[in-house]
């Protein structure tokens, strides 16, 4: 497969970008320049045509989110094989292809993964605290075996989402903005019932889940390893009343009112360190080669994804990208999903297969044609009758074939998706059983 405009690593000045971001513009305004470099940590697969030192920073950002994560829930492991795209442009102007608020980076799930997606023109002043505390939270449910507790998620969520950088110092702990605003001992959910996970639907349900991680982190710290423990005892189906005893032996009263106390105290203090932002090293971040054509795919997925009503846009960037490389996997599996939502299943049918023939190993194309067949299979194809159970569970069988086939080379991600189809085989063979 040829290689032009594939840029490899982080060493190699980035050239030719484009200015603003006119799907299908002029060449000044056209995202399909070349400039784009791809690059991945363990937990981002990063996708960019900003300049190396800016896209070096906010992956090493987001990968030391993750790292802080897995200390701050006690070891879990949020290595779940299946990598968060983070999309780093050079302008505000491409940015709001994908984004709203170029001083805000924005995260959003697909049926096959998830995005985040970062403007650099404004990059001093970025808001990064939500797409952090979304990042956290895709990272504890989709990314890890256990099943945490709402509220354990909640509390990493909030107090890691306001991790800051400020030149070589990392701060945590800081007060999530406008969090406790108007909060006052008033709206308190007593700790029982919010580690029951009964008080999801309160308003002050993510006030408070700070305020319990943070006096556990950096108010009265020997109380940390006790809600690790406790979550993870949840996790594994233990009854609440007997785990927090077993780990606390007190009663949920008495951390009740310590953090009351540390509320009214409102005196909460900082986690800082020293840190590089450009340590790439640290965090495992490594250059990869991306051919134009693949950054051109990656880009009309989630364009597709990002405005299902109006994806026509998307259709130039497929198009340049299969004109570069006439056959590529890629390119053929992001024209099949716009084909898909285009309601042409059967030309999308032949892309997929396509795509799955040029790279049978290929983890992302493979389980792109596993979930169509999925979808297929679930919804049936327009003016066709509801299958019947013995072709859904053709259908579903095939589907999990086709996840086993690409569990070769990403064995890890395709666990999951097993799982989920396996689940969806029973579930559908039961409906179908009912009188």
């Amino acid at each position: 497969m040829r290689a032009a405009g594939a840029v490899a690593g982080w060493a190699l000045a980035l050239s030719g970008l484009a200015g603003c971001g006119q799907i299908g513009g002029t060449a000044r305004n056209d995202l399909g320049r070349p400039g784009w470099a791809g690059s991945a940590t363990p937990h981002f697969t990063i996708v960019s045509n900003a300049n190396a030192e800016k896209t070096r920073r906010i992956a090493v950002r987001f990968e030391r989110l993750a790292r802080e994560l897995e200390i701050r829930s006690g070891g879990v492991s949020v290595d779940g094989g299946r990598p968060i795209r983070l999309f780093v442009f050079r302008s505000g102007q491409q940015f709001r292809h994908f984004g709203d608020d170029p001083r805000t980076p924005v995260f959003f799930r697909s049926r096959e993964g998830a995005f985040v997606a970062v403007n650099t023109r404004e990059l001093p002043s970025q808001d990064f605290e939500p797409a952090q505390r979304a990042v956290v939270r895709e990272l504890l449910r989709h990314y890890t075996e256990a099943r945490l507790p709402a509220w354990w998620v909640e509390a990493l969520a909030q107090f890691l989402g306001s991790l800051r950088i400020e030149r070589n110092t990392l701060v945590l702990g800081a007060e999530p903005a406008g969090l406790l605003a108007g909060y006052d001992a008033g709206d308190w959910i007593p700790l029982a019932e919010l580690l029951a996970d009964a008080a999801v639907d309160h308003p002050g349900f993510e006030a408070q889940c700070w305020l319990l991680i943070h006096h556990a982190s950096l108010g009265n710290p020997e109380r940390l390893a006790g809600l690790q423990q406790l979550a993870l005892r949840l996790a594994s189906g233990e009854a609440l009343e007997a785990a927090y005893a077993e780990v606390f032996g007190e009663s949920p009263a008495v951390l009740d009112a310590e953090v009351r106390g540390y509320l009214t105290r409102r005196r909460f203090p900082f986690d800082t360190r020293r840190f590089d932002p450009d340590d790439a090293k640290a965090v495992g971040l490594r250059g990869r080669p991306l051919p134009l054509e693949n950054a051109l795919a990656e880009l009309s997925m989630i364009y597709v994804y990002r405005h299902p009503a109006n994806p026509g846009p998307v259709e130039a960037l497929h198009e340049r990208a299969l004109e570069l490389e006439p056959g590529a996997a890629l390119p053929l599996t992001a024209r099949a999903r716009w084909l898909e939502h285009e309601g042409r299943f059967g030309d999308a049918a032949l892309d997929y297969a396509a795509a799955s023939a040029v790279a049978p190993e290929h983890y992302d194309v493979r389980v792109a044609e596993a979930h169509f067949r999925f979808r297929r299979a679930r919804d049936g194809d327009p003016g066709e009758a509801s299958p019947g159970r013995a072709v859904r569970e053709q259908r579903l069988i095939a589907l999990r074939d086709a996840i086993d086939a690409a569990a070769s080379s990403n064995p890890e991600a395709a666990r999951r998706e097993l799982k989920d189809a396996r689940r969806f085989l029973r579930d559908a063979i039961d409906r179908d059983s009912r009188p």
